[in-house]
């Protein structure tokens, strides 16, 4: 028979904080999902301070493979010491490679986790660019990263936008993958003169 892991890890803390992890551990040893975080919480005392649910889809059959399973969406509370309970969501999105396209962070919501509390939203996009040949097979390279405010990746709620550049191409397409500068200097693993901070967004998590 198959190890397929420990379905529940405690873990406790020199001052008594006591963090307890949930894994899926299915009766199918070949099951990709098998030692995938599920479920944790943090205990103080009698109070559980913080949770974290991971939703991941564990049905829809993937372009790229059956693992890693897609990590769709992420619950998180946390109390205070006035017991003060306040709940949080990030959904996510792919592309057909499977890399993470899209982070959207709804911020605080209430405790149904769907109705959203508005004023601290934000969206991640990722752009990537594929290069694939006889020889290379490149997939996973970012070549733009935005960050905007709100719900939606439109242009007039951007709030800050990365560019990637590779192998000494101004045209941002990996040949071989390693970071480089292009002809008009900017930078290959960090924003390039033309990224702005256009606004400032507040976050409450």
């Amino acid at each position: 028979m198959a190890f397929i892991g420990f379905p529940q890890v405690t873990q406790t803390d020199p001052v008594g904080t006591v963090t307890e992890t949930q894994y899926y551990a299915t009766a199918d040893p070949t099951a990709p999902e098998n030692g995938l975080p599920h479920h944790t919480e943090v205990q103080v005392g009698a109070i559980i301070r913080a949770t974290q649910d991971n939703l991941d889809d564990l049905t829809t059959p993937t372009t790229w493979g059956t693992k890693p399973v897609p990590l769709l969406e992420t619950r998180r509370s946390t109390t205070d010491e006035n017991n003060t309970t306040r709940s949080f969501r990030t959904t996510y999105q792919y592309d057909s490679y499977g890399n993470l396209s899209q982070t959207t962070e709804y911020g605080e919501v209430q405790s149904d986790y769907t109705t959203d509390i508005p004023g601290d939203e934000r969206t991640t996009a990722s752009i990537y660019r594929s290069r694939i040949t006889p020889t290379v097979y490149i997939v996973d390279h970012p070549v733009e990263r935005s960050i905007y405010e709100g719900l939606q990746a439109i242009e007039n709620q951007l709030a800050a936008r990365t560019q990637f550049y590779y192998d000494g191409s101004a045209t941002r397409l990996a040949i071989a993958g390693n970071c480089s500068k292009s002809g008009s200097g900017r930078a290959a693993c960090g924003p390039s003169p033309s990224t702005s901070m256009m606004r400032s967004a507040t976050r409450r998590a």
